[in-house]
């Protein structure tokens, strides 16, 4: 009781001249009638009609409308909730409210439909779980979420869990947004996505296992992309996609993105996030796209990703765990850790910058390029712990530039003569190092290893060449005034005794708080967690991209 008048005291002081009512939702019902209590259906079509719906706070029609669900409990849905007017819905939190489809009955749980293309839409503090498009309906995407046509969407403190899109219908194809989809958006001019402390786990997108009809999944968490979803489908992209503090696990699609799919002239930003032990849903035929994020960028603006950490993962095929397959990108401050998978692949005409990053034991190669792609590398650790290919794998065609203070396996990377070829950094194993550093797990560099202060002295560069100031953590950089990876530390032993205590520069840093071990088995399933179960059989076969 107590936590539920603060929240309420808090969320009513916190309501800004732009908000009209507020309505609060009283049961766990999904209902829409008049029997004199206001469920979340009734507060929604409140919202939408600006009027009063059962015992729910009339609407307005010039202000955004603000739905508080101060409740604990499941919300069980039969069909979606369509909103068609600006509005917020706030939960009780991601542990504590959660909606769900009926049992034995699979809905979607969310359509954002703006009249009004100018109306924003924000959700938080909720869990979507267990939604989905149905096998033997003509729905083309979309498990829990589907953002139809608006402004911006903001998805804050938010979990999406055991979503599932899988369809087999002969005039659809590119299935995808197991959590989240964002179209058609053909009445949107600047649609955009904000996600930020948010969780994506166990969400897939595939087709029908065994089926030639209906494509696989792109995009099994986050499918945003531009084109023809089928015969008669058109989808139009985001402006952009912002995504921070957000945490993706156990995701797979049956195609490619197996975690985000973008596609279009969208700009995205992706920060201080967990990609951890997402796969393919490969059923056969099509093959594997690759890609935990797969970036398909049509415009010249930069897109970046920073303070991220990609961890155990796995691809098909041999595909890299970031795929740019056209487009800008810059890769820095980020972490790419034993994932079954090259870390980059660069293709087409793309252009990717790595910079201050550290990839380790990634597959058997650290950075891959075909096609025209553009490559530079700068203060990067690119290594294998035993048997490499190749580091760095560029067809002819491909412009690789090191642009110094990189150390690798075999000097496929390090051809610049302030780089570090064929040298062992020093890593210590995956652990906590630093007590300054709470909930990070890291493989440290040891004291003395060859990549302590290897790095360029007093500037450290970052994108478009603005002076990159902190490292993954946060913290300042340069450290002891040289640039070192994705971690900037001084080598420093307080006590030799308790690698707790233990102040080390480091190439590693993971924002992994409070979660076992990455699995090390080939197929990436711990027994801990319960997996989907993906039937069919799964090819190496050769992509078609």
């Amino acid at each position: 009781m107590r936590y539920y008048i603060l929240v309420l005291l808090l969320a009513v002081f916190s309501i800004s001249d732009g908000h009209a009512n507020l309505i609060f939702v009283d049961t766990l019902e999904d209902e829409l009638n008049s029997d004199g209590d206001c469920s979340l259906r009734e507060a929604v079509e409140s919202a939408n009609q600006n009027i009063a719906v059962d015992e729910c706070e009339t609407g307005q029609s010039v202000q955004t409308d603000d739905i508080f669900v101060f409740l604990a409990g499941d919300i069980e849905l039969e069909t979606p909730l369509v909103i068609t007017d600006r509005v917020t819905i706030t939960g009780g939190g991601r542990d504590t409210l959660f909606l769900k489809s009926r049992p034995d009955y699979l809905t979607q749980f969310i359509k954002v439909d703006m009249a009004d293309t100018s109306h924003d839409f924000e959700l938080s503090d909720i869990t979507l779980q267990g939604g989905g498009a149905r096998p033997d309906a003509f729905q083309y995407c979309c498990g829990a979420l589907q953002l139809m046509d608006g402004n911006q969407f903001t998805i804050s403190n938010v979990a999406f869990r055991d979503n599932l899109t899988q369809i087999e219908h002969p005039d659809l194809y590119w299935v995808g947004g197991a959590a989240i989809f964002a179209g058609p958006l053909l009445s949107s001019p600047d649609p955009r996505l904000i996600i930020e402390d948010s969780v994506f786990d166990n969400n897939i997108a595939r087709g029908i296992p065994g089926s030639d009809d209906g494509g696989d999944g792109l995009g099994a968490a986050i499918s945003a992309r531009e084109g023809q979803l089928g015969e008669s489908v058109v989808n139009r992209p985001l402006a952009a996609l912002t995504i921070t503090r957000t945490e993706f696990r156990g995701n797979a699609a049956g195609r490619g993105g197996h975690a985000v799919y973008v596609q279009g002239d969208t700009d995205v930003f992706i920060s201080e996030s967990l990609f951890e032990e997402n796969y393919d849903a490969v059923h056969g035929g099509f093959g594997d796209f690759g890609g935990i994020v797969f970036l398909w960028l049509y415009g010249a603006a930069p897109s970046r990703i920073t303070g991220t950490s990609f961890i155990a993962n796995a691809t098909q095929n041999d595909r890299g765990v970031i795929v740019l397959n056209d487009g800008v990108l810059t890769v820095d401050n980020t972490t790419l850790y034993d994932n079954q998978a090259p870390a980059f692949e660069a293709r087409s005409s793309s252009t990717l910058a790595v910079q201050y990053s550290t990839l380790v034991d990634n597959s058997q190669r650290s950075i891959v390029g075909v096609s025209a792609a553009t490559v530079t590398l700068r203060g990067a650790i690119a290594w294998h712990e035993g048997t490499v290919s190749s580091e760095c794998d560029f067809e002819p065609g491909v412009g690789y530039t090191s642009l110094g203070y990189n150390i690798d396996s075999d000097g496929t990377c390090a051809t610049e003569a302030t780089d570090y070829p064929g040298t062992d950094p020093g890593l210590a194993p995956l652990g906590y190092y630093g007590d300054d550093v709470p909930g990070f797990d890291l493989p440290t560099l040891l004291p003395g290893g060859a990549a302590v202060d290897a790095g360029e002295l007093n500037t450290c560069l970052g994108a478009l060449g603005a002076p990159l100031t902190a490292d993954q953590r946060g913290e300042t950089r340069p450290v002891n005034a040289y640039c070192k990876r994705a971690f900037d530390q001084s080598c420093v032993a307080q006590n030799s005794n308790s690698s707790r205590n233990r102040r080390v520069t480091s190439g590693l840093s993971l924002p992994r708080p409070n979660i076992a071990p990455a699995s090390q088995d080939s197929a990436l399933r711990p027994p801990s967690r319960t997996w989907p179960s993906i039937a069919g059989p799964m090819p190496r076969v050769s992509s078609p991209l």
